[in-house]
């Protein structure tokens, strides 16, 4: 199953948070779609590298999944939607970082998204749903294959 994941940029000292959309063949390509364009002001950068996004086709491990897998360095992996669900239930914006280098993109680091102090809960709110609505979270087609972690699926 194919996803679109955010991934962030601090392009001449301005955050910016792109789409990249998994291809067929397993790798990442950038789209269009920038979902905080308009909260930019609200983002103060990324922490440290918690782990790794790793597409399906580069993955040395059988999963009962079939999205990209999230290999955290203090938890189980886990499908990258699982794990972005069970975040933003928390208030936990995660991002992945933009590569430096060219080329295929395979795997991804993943980072939490630092928001300023004076973030209000409406902004909060309109982060996860741009987030949500940016990677089509709550799509019928990403709950195919991972009804094993649970069968309440609503929004947040």
């Amino acid at each position: 199953m194919l996803i679109k994941t955010p991934v962030y940029a601090d392009e001449y000292g301005a955050p910016k948070v792109s789409v990249y959309k998994q291809s067929e063949d397993g790798t990442f390509r950038k789209t269009v779609s920038e979902p905080f364009r308009a909260l930019g002001d609200n983002i103060a950068g990324i922490g440290l590298a918690r782990g790794e996004l790793l597409s399906p086709m580069y993955d040395r491990q059988p999963r009962q999944w079939h999205t990209p897998t999230i290999l955290c360095d203090n938890c189980r992996p886990m499908s990258f939607y699982h794990f972005i669900r069970t975040q933003l239930a928390s208030n936990k914006f995660f991002v992945c970082a933009k590569p430096i280098y060219g080329g295929q993109i395979r795997k991804f680091t993943i980072h939490e998204l630092k928001l300023k102090n004076s973030v209000s809960q409406r902004k909060i709110t309109m982060f996860k749903d741009k987030l949500a609505e940016a990677i089509d979270l709550w799509a019928i087609e990403s709950h195919q294959g991972e009804n094993h972690y649970s069968t309440n699926h609503k929004p947040l």
